[in-house]
């Protein structure tokens, strides 16, 4: 049976500020020689920081929600929103931070666009 994440606005955004609190402001994922990665082989863990918001709430493997972005992942019915501004803080978020943007950096780049696309 196929894994399905319904995620809420609010339980996006604390859950993405509590990682971005843990991990630190100034952390970027992933070695700049290897390129990303989506987890960390040491520990089994997700070594980005939408895959830490799914294993906040109790979804992770080293299978699609390891290697899929948000976009496939939405496309498939796995991962389901409440609003498109939930799903665009998480694919801008995965975006900028395989961009080598700092995690803390792309919450607030990814929260100030959605904030502006709800005003527009």
């Amino acid at each position: 049976m196929t894994q399905q994440l319904h995620l809420t606005y609010k339980q996006t955004v604390d859950g993405l500020r509590e990682i971005v609190r843990k991990s630190g402001r100034d952390y970027i994922d992933g070695d700049y020689e290897l390129g990303c990665v989506n987890f960390d082989d040491e520990d089994g863990q997700p070594s980005c920081i939408v895959g830490h918001l799914y294993a906040m709430h109790g979804i992770w493997d080293e299978g699609y929600w390891a290697t899929d972005s948000v976009v496939e992942l939405a496309a498939r019915g796995v991962l389901t929103f409440d609003s498109d501004s939930t799903k665009d803080i998480l694919a801008n978020i995965q975006k900028m931070q395989d961009e080598w943007v700092s995690w803390g950096d792309a919450l607030d780049r990814a929260l100030k666009s959605a904030e502006e696309e709800k005003t527009e």
